[in-house]
């Protein structure tokens, strides 16, 4: 595993997110689309809150503690927009996560890499290092939705 990859590929997810959030307001972030699917509120908030569990992986606390965060989690829909937290708040989470994270990839050692993950992911994924490459999959997944819902917001594309 390596880990200056990897942490290289949760920085450029970083720097994703920072481009296609540029320019989108918090009404707009509540904003579901006409055919179903979560707003980009959600994902964003579904993305700062999973980053907790890289950090835990990476054996960090999480820097969110996430309070008002379940209509984040997983299989969970936003179908009011009052229960979203600002899109700043969101941001801001996220965008705390990303030192330490950096930090853990810098400290982690091969034994915890290699260890079993506390949780099964797809594919067979069953040790710490696959679950954070597998998580970096998640957020890199996440970001493209966002993409296309920036577009649907009447936003031009954030990378060219």
């Amino acid at each position: 595993m390596d880990t200056t990859t990897l942490a290289r590929l949760y920085a450029v997810n970083a720097g994703v997110l920072t481009m296609t959030l540029d320019g989108i307001s918090h009404d707009e972030s509540v904003v579901a689309p006409a055919a179903g699917g979560n707003c980009i509120n959600w994902i964003v908030g579904h993305i700062a809150l999973y980053r907790g569990s890289v950090l835990e992986l990476l054996g960090r606390d999480p820097i969110w503690d996430a309070a008002g965060a379940d209509v984040y989690r997983r299989g969970e829909a936003m179908t009011d927009p009052a229960a979203a937290l600002p899109l700043e708040t969101l941001v801001d989470a996220f965008a705390r996560s990303s030192e330490p994270v950096a930090d853990g990839f810098a400290s982690v050692t091969p034994e915890r890499l290699a260890a079993k993950s506390p949780r099964e992911f797809p594919g067979g994924l069953d040790t710490i290092g696959g679950a954070l490459a597998f998580l970096h999959f998640h957020e890199a997944y996440h970001l493209g939705q966002i993409s296309l819902l920036r577009r649907l917001a009447g936003k031009p594309g954030a990378i060219a």
